[in-house]
């Protein structure tokens, strides 16, 4: 992602990625779910809608191996989704997709009750 002009930011744990989404207000979180550490992901959904308010929380990708992972990005509340293994084009083109207002977004904030739309991105099959 940093090759491609993003900042970055990784965390260590579970504990830490929540800490560091809910101080550092990223624009994108990009979650990778271990088959066998799914209830991490779980929580961390949980607890990032928990802490941040609903104006303020990033899109979120789902990235995995898992057979379910359609389903269970839908369950933590993502955004979107890529299979593993994925080329990192894929990445990168999804993140800019959900980081950039389509036109519909742009026209819809400059109506006088743009306030109370949030932008809905629809979760899709991201994968080849």
């Amino acid at each position: 992602m940093v090759d491609a002009g993003f900042d970055a930011q990784t965390a260590v744990d579970g504990d830490h990625a929540i800490r560091s989404a809910a101080a550092l207000q990223p624009d994108l979180i990009i979650l990778d779910i271990y088959v066998p550490e799914a209830e991490l992901a779980i929580r961390f959904a949980q607890e990032y809608r928990r802490r941040v308010r609903a104006d303020d929380r990033a899109p979120i990708i789902a990235m995995s191996a898992r057979p379910d992972l359609e389903s269970f990005a839908q369950q933590i509340g993502a955004s979107n989704y890529l299979r593993k293994p994925f080329d990192n084009e894929e990445l990168v083109n999804l993140a800019r997709k959900l980081l950039t207002p389509s036109v519909d977004d742009r026209e819809s904030a400059s109506s006088p009750d743009a306030a109370s739309q949030a932008p809905q991105v629809e979760p899709e099959k991201a994968s080849t």
